[in-house]
């Protein structure tokens, strides 16, 4: 894929993301769209006004979020940057830890 399409809702609220993979090696991550559900039969007007946005998340989707040719994702594995291996992962994310010890990452550590 070129890009992919996410979305996060809370309560009745929807936020559409767009995220790609870099010419650099960054994966970039941006906010296109909000849009608000209507929560009764009564605010389905309301959202008319939302058109304009979801138009605009279906017209990323049609163009950006396409499947690749082999020579652009050949070109796109070339771009990705090495990541860490699993059991190098496993060491640094511990799942075993005292609770009781405090975290250094808090903002008492030092107290």
């Amino acid at each position: 894929m070129n890009g992919i399409l996410s979305f996060q809702v809370v309560g009745y609220q929807v936020t559409f993301y767009y995220s790609y993979l870099a010419p650099h090696g960054v994966y970039i991550m941006l906010e296109v769209a909000h849009a608000q559900i209507p929560a009764s039969h009564r605010d389905i007007e309301s959202s008319v006004f939302d058109m304009d946005e979801l138009l605009g998340v279906v017209t990323i989707f049609t163009t950006h979020c396409v499947p690749l040719t082999r020579e652009q994702a050949e070109a796109k594995a070339v771009m990705r940057r090495a990541t860490l291996s699993t059991p190098q992962f496993k060491r640094v994310i511990e799942p075993s830890t005292y609770r009781r010890r405090r975290s250094i990452t808090s903002h008492y550590h030092d107290v």
